[in-house]
């Protein structure tokens, strides 16, 4: 009988050290503005309360959609002043971007797939919420266009191969290039169309109207949503198979866009953004509790009043 003999202890320290530096020399430090920790567990929480209100609590959908796209337009404008910006602010690496532009696109499908929204509101968003939602998703749809066909080959690149998750571990800069940009191109073509359409709505609504009358009619509630009543989706429906499918579906989406975030940090050994040291860390995670918190309470008083 022979017996397999251990590595020396010398060559597995030395394996290990040679692993670790290997880490260490891949490592960045990351921008906790763009995706610190608080700022991404506060937009997973502004997903998930979203997703909470559409299926227990209907009437609160609106608010949880309004509280989402101001985070996306926060967001956007962080990313645009950082890119306005890149000649002094210093390092912003590829993987900056793509993280940022992860988070707008998760964000905006979230709030789509639940608009299928429109049918179930109970209280409409505004008329200016709307535009400023169709207006961030044409921003990241244009800084997605930059990004996929210019700004990947000039922003700073990682010190080794960057790889993120697309339903597996898939190399940044190889086939996955040509495939975003395809996608942001239809992105984009989407987003103008409705763009669009909503700016000629807007001007054949508030065209012979005063100053006064104009800006009152920017806070009435968006026609699209209300024209679609509550009854168009009961409350309730997911104990249906098609609530089931639209939980599922919502569910499957937001694991998915968490996962490429978290991976895609995890893979290109991104540093300094898994804490909550500053206040500009603390309050997006406060922010997203209370949203969720916020429509829980909602759901329990629901059943409470049955």
């Amino acid at each position: 009988m022979h017996t397999k003999l251990s590595p020396p202890l010398s060559i597995t320290l030395s394996q290990h050290f040679i692993t670790r530096g290997q880490a260490s020399s891949c490592s960045v430090y990351g921008d906790d503005n763009l995706y610190g920790l608080g700022v991404r567990l506060g937009s997973y929480l502004q997903w998930l309360s979203l997703i909470v209100a559409y299926h227990y609590c209907p009437r609160m959908v609106a608010q949880s959609w309004v509280a989402l796209n101001t985070f996306r337009l926060g967001m956007l404008a962080t990313i645009l002043w950082k890119l306005a910006t890149l000649e002094t602010s210093g390092r912003l690496y590829n993987i900056d971007v793509f993280i940022s532009l992860v988070f707008g696109a998760g964000g905006g499908l979230t709030s789509q797939t639940t608009s299928l929204i429109t049918s179930s509101l109970q209280t409409s968003p505004t008329m200016i919420t709307s535009y400023l939602s169709a207006a961030s998703s044409l921003g990241f749809a244009a800084v997605g266009i930059w990004f996929w066909f210019v700004g990947i080959y000039i922003l700073d690149e990682l010190p080794c191969k960057p790889f993120v998750f697309f339903f597996s571990r898939v190399y940044l800069l190889g086939w996955f290039v040509t495939f975003s940009e395809v996608t942001t191109l239809l992105a984009l073509f989407v987003t103008l169309c409705n763009t669009a359409y909503r700016v000629w709505h807007g001007v054949t609504q508030i065209r012979g109207r005063n100053f006064s009358e104009s800006m009152r009619w920017l806070f009435l509630p968006d026609e699209s949503a209300s024209r679609l009543r509550p009854s168009a989706l009961p409350q309730g429906e997911t104990g249906s198979i098609k609530g089931f499918i639209i939980l599922t579906t919502q569910i499957i989406t937001l694991v998915f866009f968490v996962l490429m975030i978290e991976l895609a940090l995890f893979w290109s050994h991104v540093e300094g953004v898994n804490t909550l040291k500053s206040t500009g860390q603390v309050i997006p995670l406060i922010t997203g509790l209370a949203a969720l918190f916020q429509n829980i309470a909602a759901f329990t008083e629901n059943r409470s009043e049955r």
